[in-house]
């Protein structure tokens, strides 16, 4: 049985809005995520993985940081566990001209349609594929037990896969999308078996479950 322990990076200066304007994806921790990061480096410590992989987004990567100078594991980046991709165009832009509103609101509608696209910014399906591809790509990994720095709408799109497999809709995942949240540096754990199993209900299973959302116990 493969355990995956996801977290959340620690706070940014995007999640702090302590910006008027479109940031890229290099936004870094604040002196508050900082402190985050360190709290869950040494819980991730605890829970002994075998391999350390983080989104390449400047957030993650510093939130992996504390976690392998904890840990002493060397950090992995892979853009597979990045955030959703917004389109480069709204770097710079104000958040609230009139443009910019516009074009937010038609590129969030993207995350939750089959088949709109707005410039480059990912949409449904980009968002769905890549969580596949990044089950797999954990999948084949050889370590049993492995910490993930990750994002929290694209752990969303995790836990919707894991949840509806290939019933998953764009209307199911706007439900689990605006009713679902993680913390900063909460923890999430989901387990993959290759073989069918017995469960409880008399039922035979193989794939990913969930056996733990947004723990953030670290944080008091």
């Amino acid at each position: 049985m493969k355990t995956v322990y996801f977290v959340r990076h620690g706070e940014s200066t995007i999640n702090a809005q302590m910006h008027d304007t479109w940031q890229d994806s290099n936004s870094p921790l604040t002196d508050k995520g900082i402190e985050q990061a360190r709290f869950i480096a040494e819980r991730v410590k605890k829970l002994n993985p075998d391999a350390l992989l983080s989104s390449n987004m400047a957030r993650a990567k510093e939130t992996a940081q504390h976690i392998s100078e904890a840990t002493g594991l060397s950090p992995t980046f892979s853009d597979l566990f990045c955030e959703r991709i917004n389109p480069t165009s709204f770097v710079g832009m104000h958040i609230d001209d009139p443009v910019s509103v516009v074009l937010t609101r038609e590129w969030v509608q993207t995350l939750y349609t089959d088949d709109r696209k707005v410039q480059d910014g990912e949409n449904f399906a980009e968002l769905y594929e890549r969580a596949g591809k990044a089950f797999s790509f954990l999948e084949e990994r050889p370590e049993e037990r492995i910490a993930v720095v990750t994002h929290g709408f694209f752990l969303r799109m995790l836990l919707a896969r894991v949840m509806f497999r290939d019933e998953l809709t764009p209307q199911i995942f706007k439900n689990i999308a605006v009713t679902i949240r993680t913390d900063n540096t909460g923890v999430t754990i989901f387990q993959f078996n290759a073989q069918e199993e017995m469960r409880t209900d008399r039922m035979p299973f193989s794939g990913w479950i969930m056996r733990v959302w947004n723990d953030h116990a670290h944080l008091g």
